[in-house]
């Protein structure tokens, strides 16, 4: 594991700002007046971005691979959760491309973390 990953106040902080992020992100998606703009597929983007701050996030308040294999299943869960509440909410829908969105998001977040956790341990040394 990585040296800033070792550093518990990191992973806290990560970890609380992680089930803030997902709390919000739940509560926002199901929210009717809130709707991401459709043109351009401007709603998967939004997808993407949001569940990427997750994934990342995620990656940061790691304690393990296995812990990170969880959270990442647990996002998944999330999205198709937010997905089947919209299926509730009037103006709102659930699709399946918004979930394939959670999921790049996920992936493209704690793809990013890992990528640049070398560099940002070598910041922090120095």
């Amino acid at each position: 594991m990585d040296e800033l990953l070792r550093a518990p106040n990191i992973r806290r902080l990560a970890a609380a700002l992680l089930i803030a992020a997902a709390c919000f992100a739940f509560w926002a998606a199901l929210q009717p007046k809130l709707t991401p703009p459709s043109a351009y597929h401007a709603d998967k983007i939004v997808h993407i971005l949001a569940f990427a701050v997750l994934g990342g996030l995620a990656a940061l308040a790691r304690t393990s691979r296995r812990w990170l294999l969880l959270a990442v299943l647990a996002l998944t869960g999330l999205g198709a959760l937010i997905e089947i509440g919209q299926s509730m909410v009037p103006g709102r829908s659930a699709s399946l491309n918004d979930l394939l969105g959670d999921i790049i998001g996920i992936g493209v977040g704690v793809a990013a973390v890992e990528v640049m956790l070398p560099f940002l341990s070598k910041l922090v040394r120095n």
